[in-house]
């Protein structure tokens, strides 16, 4: 997909499910996945989102949906430099809209990454509220500086409030970096989960928990 902000291609996989039908009426509900820092558009691949999808769907445990997985060429840009954020929201999100059968309804999009990709959901959830009605980020690090402005994100007028989830191993050494906008965003009583489970931040750890994730993000759709 070719962004105007970036002036570049983003890269993506886009996971359909089995049945997909692009002439369904009422369409799709989708799902941005974000790879970690290092990591490619293959990373949600590789820890078994999509295969589990597939039998999901099949199963009928959960509703069919796409899942969009970009790739971040440029992860080692610091985050106040990048404009990756805003590339996803307003190139991205428009073309993934137009090319494919989805639904348009803000419930049914949700966005969700691990470490790296896992702060730039948790930036665009309260940067574009009105973009993505569920976000999660798993294993995240919190962006430098990120704590100095949920403040002022948090004072910004919206009609829009993202269903919020954070997971991250107890053992996870970004754990310091990450628990005190978790812990800022709790005192100001922002609805969300948080959930702390055994483990660091590894590959062993996400793979672990992906069907915990596909379960949360297709919830009640």
């Amino acid at each position: 997909f070719y962004s105007e902000v970036l002036g570049e291609d983003i890269i993506t996989n886009v996971y359909l499910p089995p049945c997909y039908d692009p002439e369904q009426e009422e369409g799709y509900p989708f799902l941005v996945m974000l790879h970690g820092q290092n990591g490619v558009q293959d990373q949600w691949i590789d820890l078994g989102m999509t295969s589990l999808a597939d039998e999901w769907i099949i199963s009928k445990k959960i509703p069919p949906l796409v899942i969009v997985m970009p790739f971040e060429r440029l992860y080692l840009l610091d985050s106040y430099t990048s404009k990756f954020d805003i590339a996803l929201v307003e190139d991205l999100l428009p073309q993934v809209l137009d090319q494919f059968n989805l639904r348009q309804e803000w419930e049914y999009r949700a966005i969700g990454g691990l470490s790296r990709g896992g702060n730039w959901a948790v930036r665009i959830g309260f940067v574009f509220p009105d973009a993505f009605g569920k976000v999660g980020a798993h294993s995240f690090t919190t962006f430098a500086g990120d704590m100095g402005r949920v403040q002022d994100w948090l004072q910004s007028v919206s009609a829009y409030r993202p269903a919020l989830w954070f997971d991250i191993g107890e053992t996870d050494h970004y754990r310091q970096y990450s628990e005190p906008l978790v812990l800022y965003l709790q005192q100001n009583q922002i609805p969300l989960d948080y959930t702390v489970n055994p483990g660091g931040h590894t590959i062993d750890y996400w793979m672990e928990h992906v069907d915990e994730y596909l379960s949360w993000y297709t919830k009640d759709w």
